[in-house]
């Protein structure tokens, strides 16, 4: 493997791992956003 090779599939991986946090950073947003809390006092997820 030539020296540019291991140059490309490290920046390679820090892109999947930027993009796999982002996907989980929308996830939780998505969820947090889902949960209301309702007139009873208790949280209502959806």
């Amino acid at each position: 493997m030539s020296y540019l090779e291991g140059d490309l599939k490290k920046i390679y991986n820090v892109i999947r791992r930027k993009n796999t946090n982002e996907k989980e950073n929308i996830r939780k947003k998505r969820i947090l956003s889902g949960i209301t809390p309702s007139g009873d006092g208790n949280l209502h997820i959806g």
